[in-house]
């Protein structure tokens, strides 16, 4: 800047940095006029100096005031640092690691990494209790002491010679992120469906333990290990209809899937899928969660299989089965009561009880109250009115239905029209009763037929008896003509009482006749002309007539 040259002026000269910042400024009061060059080579030198002067302490003092920032910041940093030079001793470390240990940070600077080992133990042999390999500029590994854990990471820095290597350890405590990696893997293995993580192309990144037995395979390692898509669709349209379904909507839930387990067999799954997609919109992971429901598709199978069955049973069965519920309305008919002429809507929200006969309504209503009390009542006999409106005799049945807490409530009605069997069960009583009445007869007429054989036998005798008056003959043959009427009479009842249809057969008079005239021993062999006169001959100790013979 000029000089001025009046007397008594005020000289400035500017301090500048070497950037060219300004740092201040030199000033001389002068009494000449004149400023001769010497001055002003000395007043340049003078600002030169302070410029440098000034420079210097404002580097120094921002170097410090970076170091104690460095420090401050290395101090805020809750994991332990320390910092070890070439000969194993401790050059440095923060404040959380000597208030760990009880000691200001200065007090460790120079003690021997050794002294550390209380800290954690790798199981190192060097003096150094973090260090592990020497020659390598950075490393990581976890390690454990007592109830803690760390997460040791190593650094090396070179120096300008080899005494100058320095190196850094931090020491990051991660036993709460451990302990909760623990419980979340617990947690994992824990649930009993599968979980697993997987990429697009099927390979899995990580599973649980049900889904490694739901899979069928011995570990976890080995699932992790084998490629097992291509084996795991047993179609593999299949696996291309997942993933576009899964690519379009980004999420499928309760989505059914048949896998294939490692020995072959089949593995009916229910699963919740969620695509992770990157940046691109890609998909990057599959995660899952799978639940097993192979024992449940079975028993719906089976269930379904039982349904059927019953329900072919339930319209095909001649009787008439009806669901009612605990007040008597109809809920259910099968096919039969529609196929008797029955219509819904004359069931279905009716009371059964109106079809009964009034007569009989009173004994119906005392069957549904015991069996809503959880007791069966087998073959009640009641009139009902048919579909056409006319009364048939039905057979009911009644079986109370339990709900879960086992209590009643509906009732199943079987009714089976026994009208035709009761008209059987009629003509049945009324032919045993005439059975009886035959047996009866019978015992009677054998009984009869004893002395009408006498009375024959002794009226034939006196026929033949000269002695007897003629007019007692005429008598006689009266007598002889009745009993043996009477003798027919009691044959009809006998072959009543046998039920046994007449028989008819050609017979030669003349041969019987005279075998019978021939056949007796006792002299009186006029006996069979005086029956041929009635027309009832005997033969072999029975009566019988020529030529019309009924059976025996």
């Amino acid at each position: 800047m000029p000089f001025p040259e009046e007397p008594g002026a005020v000289v400035f000269v500017r301090i500048a940095a070497s950037d060219n910042e300004r740092l201040g400024t030199l000033c001389l009061i002068r009494n000449r006029k004149t400023l001769g060059a010497d001055e002003k080579r000395l007043l340049h030198a003078l600002a030169s100096h302070a410029a440098l002067s000034l420079e210097n302490f404002r580097r120094f003092s921002q170097l410090e005031r970076s170091k104690r920032q460095w420090v401050e910041d290395i101090d805020a940093i809750s994991d332990y640092i320390v910092v070890h030079d070439r000969a194993w001793n401790i050059v440095r470390t923060n404040r959380p690691l000597a208030s760990h240990l009880g000691v200001p940070p200065v007090a460790l600077v120079g003690e021997a990494m050794s002294s550390l080992r209380q800290i954690a133990e790798t199981g190192s042999d060097l003096p150094c209790p973090f260090c592990r390999d020497t020659q390598r500029s950075k490393e990581e590994y976890v390690a454990a002491s007592g109830e803690r854990i760390f997460l040791v990471s190593t650094s090396r820095t070179p120096g300008v010679s080899d005494d100058d290597t320095r190196t850094i350890h931090v020491l990051k405590d991660i036993t709460d992120r451990r302990e909760a990696e623990r419980r979340y893997r617990e947690l994992f293995d824990s649930i009993q469906e599968g979980l697993f993580f997987a990429t697009p192309d099927g390979r899995f990144l990580d599973v649980n333990d049900a889904m490694v037995r739901m899979l069928g395979y011995a570990s976890r390692e080995e699932l992790l290990r084998a490629d097992v898509s291509p084996h795991l669709y047993p179609v593999p349209e299949a696996r291309e209809k997942f993933l576009r379904a899964l690519s379009e909507r980004g999420v499928l839930r309760n989505y059914e899937e048949t896998l294939r387990r490692k020995d072959g067999t089949l593995l009916h799954t229910l699963q919740n899928i969620t695509a992770v997609r990157d940046a691109r919109g890609c998909i990057a992971q599959i995660r899952g969660l799978m639940l097993d429901v192979t024992e449940q598709k079975t028993f719906q199978s089976q269930l379904q299989r039982e349904r059927d069955f019953n329900q072919k049973i339930l319209n095909t069965t001649q009787s008439m089965i009806l669901v009612l519920d605990t007040a008597g309305l109809i809920s259910y008919a099968n096919r039969r009561c529609y196929e008797a002429g029955y219509q819904e809507g004359e069931l279905i929200g009716y009371r059964l009880v109106d079809w009964v006969e009034a007569s009989h309504r009173e004994d119906f209503d005392a069957a549904l109250v015991t069996t809503a009390n959880g007791h069966q009542v087998e073959n009640l006999e009641l009139r009902v009115r048919r579909s056409d409106g006319s009364m048939g005799h039905f057979s009911i049945s009644l079986s109370p239905m339990r709900d879960e807490q086992n209590a009643v409530n509906s009732v199943v009605v079987v009714m089976t029209d026994i009208t035709d069997a009761a008209l059987l069960q009629a003509k049945l009583a009324h032919s045993e009763k005439m059975a009886t009445i035959g047996r009866l007869v019978s015992g009677v007429a054998h009984e009869v037929n004893n002395p009408l054989a006498a009375i024959l036998g002794f009226t034939d005798l006196l026929l033949e008896n000269p002695e007897v008056p003629g007019s007692a003959r005429d008598d006689l043959q009266i007598i002889l003509q009745e009993t043996q009427r009477t003798k027919d009479i009691v044959q009809d009842l006998l072959s009543f009482a046998r039920q046994r249809p007449v028989q008819r057969e050609l017979v030669q008079v003349n041969t019987e006749c005279s075998e019978q005239r021939g056949g007796g021993d006792d002299g009186h062999h006029g006996r069979g002309v005086a029956a041929s006169k009635t027309g009832t001959q005997r033969k072999n100790g029975h009566d019988w007539t020529p030529g019309f013979r009924r059976g025996a």
